[in-house]
């Protein structure tokens, strides 16, 4: 059965087609005039940023995979030994190894707010709970692991005598 369109050599069942081009082609000029996560400096998509750092140049480069581009750029003034993003993304912990202290940096905020965390122990390997709630710091030197609550900055475990460079992670929920 031919339609109205027949005349540019479409039948009935190519109209599947033409809507799913057409639904392509509106749905790529609407998101032309979206603002994208990093236009509104919100790095807290869970599949759309990855974090890596220099350590040579005091640099952390945020790469939007979507765009496949570099969103943004946080300098600091000292060496970056290790990163760690919570799975919600809402957090982003920089560890300083010299300097016996973590950089806190809030994912969600439009401006990327910084914290200072201070430790007793040197941060040589860290890893943030998957809720971001709390981190996991060890000090390869010591051989000494601490568990902080981020918000309370407060040690909740100790244990000390912690051999070897296994890794170390969290379950899903965070314990």
């Amino acid at each position: 059965m031919a339609c109205a369109l027949n005349g540019i050599g479409l039948r009935k069942r190519h109209y599947g087609a033409l809507i799913s081009v057409w639904f392509l082609v509106l749905t790529a000029i609407a998101s032309l005039f979206t603002p994208t996560a990093a236009a509104q400096g919100s790095y807290d998509e869970a599949a759309r940023f990855a974090f890596t750092a220099s350590n040579s140049k005091h640099e952390i480069y945020i790469i939007d995979l979507y765009d496949r581009s570099l969103a943004s750029t946080i300098s600091f003034t000292r060496p970056i030994d290790d990163l760690s993003a919570s799975e919600n993304m809402k957090a982003l912990i920089v560890a300083h190894t010299k300097n016996k202290a973590l950089t806190l940096i809030d994912l969600t905020s439009s401006d990327l707010r910084e914290y200072p965390y201070p430790l007793s122990i040197a941060p040589h390997y860290i890893q943030v709970s998957p809720l971001g709630e709390t981190v996991a710091v060890y000090d390869k030197d010591q051989q000494v692991l601490e568990v902080h609550a981020i918000k309370r900055k407060k040690v909740l475990l100790r244990a000390t005598a912690i051999s070897g460079n296994a890794s170390f992670t969290f379950s899903p929920d965070g314990s």
